[in-house]
């Protein structure tokens, strides 16, 4: 059986010596992560992900257009 996946936006805040990178993935409120170099940041997104929805048995929403995203102030100067 095939199983289709279904990718929600994430908004990248970008780290620097003194800050980590930081994700929010804005279709699921609370959600953040954060990694200390990009190359740890998916794993930490997926780590997350899985704390975020341990033991919850949710109906999950489609994800949110990317142009609907665009507009929102709050992601403005993410990437």
């Amino acid at each position: 059986m095939e199983v289709s996946k279904i990718l929600y936006p994430g908004y990248v805040h970008l780290g620097d010596e003194r800050h980590a990178y930081g994700v929010t993935l804005p279709d699921f409120p609370g959600y953040f992560s954060a990694a200390n170099s990009w190359e740890e940041l998916s794993a930490k997104i997926q780590e997350a992900v899985e704390l975020y929805f341990e033991g919850e048995n949710l109906d999950i929403s489609k994800p949110t257009p990317l142009e609907k995203l665009a507009r929102h102030p709050d992601y403005q100067d993410r990437i």
